[in-house]
């Protein structure tokens, strides 16, 4: 597990709302993740930051970029703390999905 993850740790083990998928149609890393969310049975509301203007200034004021994929996960302060790289937003739906 990397610092990036290690460092969010606390806000990521107790998501209290929806886990937002930013992401772009296109994407291959993004399918990625999709496929597998649905493996795991993990419910993500999908956004396309390339259709959703909103959703994409959102991802660039938290981030400073709007590279996708990005997992937006709503803390227990109601603030969504941002997960981004395939590979690290899986190894969390994983963690996720084993806590269930």
């Amino acid at each position: 597990m990397n610092t990036l993850l290690n460092g969010l740790r606390g806000a990521l083990s107790r998501p209290v709302g929806r886990l937002r998928l930013y992401n772009m149609e296109y994407c291959s890393y993004c399918r990625k993740v999709q496929r597998a969310a649905n493996k795991l049975g993990i419910d993500l509301v999908v956004l396309d930051v390339f259709a959703d203007r909103a959703a994409r200034e959102r991802l660039r004021s938290a981030t400073g970029r709007t590279r996708v994929p990005v997992l937006g996960i709503l803390d227990e302060n109601g603030q969504e703390v941002f997960l981004p790289e395939s590979d690290e937003i899986i190894s969390y739906l994983e963690q996720l999905a084993a806590l269930q």
